[in-house]
């Protein structure tokens, strides 16, 4: 992966649905390969026993991490391992249990599957974990990736997150988690031009706003300009 070029490592701690995973001496044997060649390592990680054995063997993050003890989330605050929550919006989630054709009372189990992230999410925040945005929800809802990715952003809302907060995420802190501050993420001389302008309030309402581009510059070159 880094003969072809890769910013970043990607590792599955574990392997959900499957049983396999990988132990803590061979994820300690790609960290240290990785980081050699001054590379990050973010660890596919869905329950608490995995996201620890990452975390232990030196991951830079963690992606998905829907169940994280509060022990966990300490010494990921500890070692200044981020966390990518890859969580769904209301609307998908909807989605999720229309699929599966689920006979039971659909708003409580949407509302229970949220309350959990939201608790995690919430826990992470106040344990000084660094969040970090990534599209990774790993599922198809019949739209391109780019769009379901920007349900991620609504559902942090959604979780109590607030908005310059899920921006922040989205930009700075997700540009320096790979090493690129000074290209990605921040508006100065020297980095790269992307740009997009929304039109709404962004503070106060934040999930209409965000879906209402109307300014996109990349790399300098204006792709989409409105009123």
């Amino acid at each position: 992966h880094i003969n072809y070029g890769a910013d970043i490592i990607k590792i599955a701690a574990n392997n959900s649905p499957n049983n396999t995973s990988l132990t803590i001496d061979e994820m300690k044997a790609i960290v240290k390969t990785a980081h050699r060649y001054k590379k990050k390592v973010t660890a596919h990680a869905t329950n608490d026993l995995a996201v620890w054995e990452a975390v232990s063997a030196g991951v830079d993050g963690i992606e998905h991490g829907y169940q994280i003890a509060d022990t966990t989330l300490a010494l990921m605050a500890k070692k200044g391992v981020a966390l990518v929550p890859t969580d769904l919006s209301k609307p998908l989630l909807y989605q999720i249990i229309d699929a599966l054709d689920n006979p039971g009372d659909k708003d409580a189990a949407i509302k229970g599957f949220q309350d959990l992230l939201q608790d995690r999410l919430q826990r992470a925040i106040k344990a000084g974990v660094t969040i970090v945005t990534g599209s990774d929800n790993y599922l198809d809802f019949g739209m391109p990736q780019g769009e379901a990715a920007k349900n991620i952003l609504v559902a942090y809302e959604e979780e109590g997150m607030k908005p310059l907060d899920i921006l922040k995420s989205s930009t700075y802190l997700s540009a320096k988690f790979m090493g690129k501050e000074d290209e990605l993420g921040i508006i100065k001389e020297g980095a790269f031009a992307d740009i997009i302008a929304v039109k709404g309030d962004i503070e106060n309402d934040f999930s209409n706003t965000i879906f209402n581009i109307i300014f996109v510059m990349k790399n300098g070159e204006i792709y989409v300009e409105k009123e």
